[in-house]
């Protein structure tokens, strides 16, 4: 297992909760996709706490200060909200057992939620350099 897992955890933890909300939306006009859609929600719900629990680990490690903290404190309050809100689509989709406009609302605010948690993670490390080893950012000789 390498010393930072987030960066692989994170992938699982955007695309399977994303296809799921692709999937359900599907599923009202094709109800063999609702098993696929259930799937990825379940895996993908629990790699994204994976992903919260890994992303405070590596977020104490990088000691980070000054504008490199307030963008990881910021991109963890987008990815808390992504756990969340699909974490309360699985009880929606539990209790309800049946895919609604609650259901459809929820799932695309979570998306909207991903999809921001994943661009600032982006931005932490192409623009900050965080989780990036030093010598990864000294540029090429020649």
């Amino acid at each position: 297992m390498p010393a930072d897992p987030h960066p692989i955890l994170v992938h699982f933890a955007l695309a399977l909760p994303l296809m799921a909300s692709a999937l359900y939306a599907v599923s009202l006009g094709v109800a063999s996709a609702r098993p696929a859609a259930h799937w990825c929600l379940g895996v993908g719900v629990c790699f994204l706490w994976l992903a919260v629990g890994s992303g405070m680990w590596a977020a104490i490690r990088a000691g980070a200060e000054g504008e490199a903290r307030a963008a990881i404190a910021l991109h963890q309050y987008w990815g808390w909200a992504t756990a969340v809100l699909y974490s309360l689509a699985v009880a929606l989709v539990a209790s309800l057992r049946r895919v609604g406009w609650p259901v459809l609302t929820v799932l695309a605010l979570a998306a909207v939620a991903a999809v921001g948690a994943g661009y600032l993670g982006g931005e932490n490390v192409y623009r900050h350099g965080i989780g990036v080893a030093p010598e990864a950012l000294r540029p090429a000789p020649g």
